[in-house]
C-alpha cells in the first residue's frame, strides 16, 4: 500500500488524531522538499482542515504561499501568505511572509 493510500485511510477513519495530522503535515514537508507542489498543496490543505491552532499550521501557511508561488498561481499565494501574517504575525517567518508577499505583489503590478 503506498503511503499516499495509507494516510487516507488513516485520515478517513481517524481525522482528528494526532497521528493524521503528523503524517499529512510531514508528506507535505516531503514533497515541497522533492518540488512536487501540487501533492505538498493538497497535503497541507489536508492538513489546515484537520489541525487546530498548533504551530504547524504558520508553516503550513508559509509553505502553501511558497508552492502556490512556485506554481505560478499568484493570486493563491498572495491570500496564503496574507492568512500567514494574519495568524501569525509574531512568527519567526514573518519578516520572510512579507518580503516574498512584496515581490509577489510587484509582479502582480506588471502583469
Amino acid at each position: 500500500m503506498r503511503i499516499e493510500q495509507a494516510h487516507t485511510a488513516l485520515v478517513g477513519n481517524y481525522p482528528q488524531s494526532h497521528w493524521s495530522k503528523d503524517v499529512c503535515f510531514k508528506l507535505a514537508q516531503k514533497y515541497t522538499r522533492e518540488n512536487r507542489c501540487a501533492d505538498a498543496i493538497t497535503y497541507f490543505e489536508t492538513y489546515l482542515e484537520i489541525a487546530s491552532e498548533e504551530e504547524d499550521v504558520c508553516y503550513a501557511l508559509y509553505d502553501l504561499g511558497r508552492c502556490y508561488k512556485a506554481m505560478g498561481n499568484l493570486d493563491m499565494a498572495v491570500a496564503k501568505y496574507n492568512q500567514f501574517l494574519d495568524q501569525c504575525s509574531e512568527h519567526p517567518y514573518s519578516t520572510m511572509a512579507r518580503k516574498r508577499l512584496a515581490r509577489i505583489q510587484r509582479l502582480l503590478k506588471r502583469q
